[in-house]
């Protein structure tokens, strides 16, 4: 079956759209099992199981050296959240701090 992941690729880069429709196409070829995807407002959103998601972006970013590449990440489990910034074939990976506030009688209602 696979552990599914929804994606939601941005970039300020004026032709957005035009890079992420390469990115999907160059990668759907290869294997890429996109299963919903829509491509709007300079970001690129998407559902699937494919493992190599990460590295093909680094590798995909090395195209286009100037740009960084902000590729968020939401799993199947509430604590599987992500973002990775990749520009020019580099990436770091953060994960996400989930905090809570700490108890505040005044604001019980």
């Amino acid at each position: 079956m696979g552990y599914f992941t929804s994606y939601k690729l941005i970039s300020n880069h004026p032709d957005s759209e035009k890079i992420f429709e390469e990115y999907r196409k160059l990668y759907s070829e290869n294997g890429f099992e996109l299963s919903a995807g829509d491509i709007y407002n300079n970001s690129f959103v998407f559902v699937n199981k494919w493992d190599n998601i990460k590295e093909s972006l680094i590798d995909f970013s090395k195209q286009y050296p100037n740009i960084v590449f902000t590729l968020y990440g939401y799993g199947e489990y509430a604590n599987d959240v992500w973002c990775m910034y990749v520009k020019n074939g580099k990436s770091n990976l953060a994960k996400a701090k989930i905090t809570f506030d700490n108890f505040d009688e005044s604001v019980l209602q």
